[in-house]
């Protein structure tokens, strides 16, 4: 009895083994973004961005920055990776930065369903809004800062833990949507001399339309009112 408990005790590790090892990629291998950008230009066309680190040691640059026309953001997906060197991941995204002009969109919602729906899609994934074009900053690029995935990831962490923006990551963008009694708010940035700063809130109706901005002192008593004001350092 014993030995064949410790026999299908093998088996079963050895499967679980050989499961895990086929779902492998290398770094090299793989293009990984950790930022997806949503926008408008002025036809209203839906524009997907993504910024994904490159890994050659030869690369001069260590971004790179693709952008694509499409209808959904599964669709954006197929044509991005026909632009990519390596085999296109999207588990890995820590930012999802949208435009003010697509959240004024009344379907922009509707297009992101694949973000909540595909199991492979990160829950952690923070969403900031810029209040303009999204290739204003997209590739900036600027020598003396982390990439743009790693600093607005830095900065909504920082500010939210301070009360001064909010950290709203994909699960909960969801459940803002979903739950009535709740405004769905989402932390903000904006450029100044080419210097992205973050800049409050914005607030969305249940829709996801926008409605409001909030500065960084109005998010501060937005938290109050929601009883999710965190101690400040001074």
């Amino acid at each position: 009895m014993t030995k064949r408990f410790l026999y299908s005790l093998l088996i079963t590790i050895v499967l679980v083994m050989v499961t895990g090892c086929s779902d492998r990629l290398d770094l090299e291998d793989g293009t990984i973004p950790l930022l997806q950008g949503f926008d408008l230009d002025t036809n209203n066309n839906f524009l997907f961005y993504t910024a994904s680190p490159v890994f050659s040691k030869n690369a001069k640059k260590k971004t790179q920055e693709i952008s694509v026309r499409a209808q959904t953001a599964r669709q954006a997906r197929g044509k991005e990776s026909a632009f990519t060197e390596g085999i296109f991941q999207g588990r890995k995204v820590l930012v999802s930065l949208v435009s003010r002009r697509l959240l004024e969109h009344p379907d922009w919602f509707r297009t992101m369903d694949v973000l909540f729906r595909d199991p492979k899609n990160p829950l952690t994934t923070r969403f900031v809004v810029y209040d303009g074009p999204l290739s204003e900053i997209m590739y900036l690029n600027p020598k003396d800062q982390p990439s743009l995935p790693l600093l607005l990831r830095g900065m909504i962490d920082t500010k939210s833990a301070r009360s001064e923006t909010v950290k709203t990551t994909t699960q909960e963008l969801h459940r803002q949507m979903s739950e009535k009694g709740v405004t769905p708010s989402i932390a903000k940035i904006n450029l100044e001399n080419k210097q992205i700063k973050l800049n409050g809130t914005v607030l969305l109706d249940h829709k996801g339309k926008y409605v409001l901005s909030l500065k960084t002192a109005e998010t501060v008593l937005l938290c109050i009112l929601q009883n999710q004001v965190k101690s400040q350092s001074t």
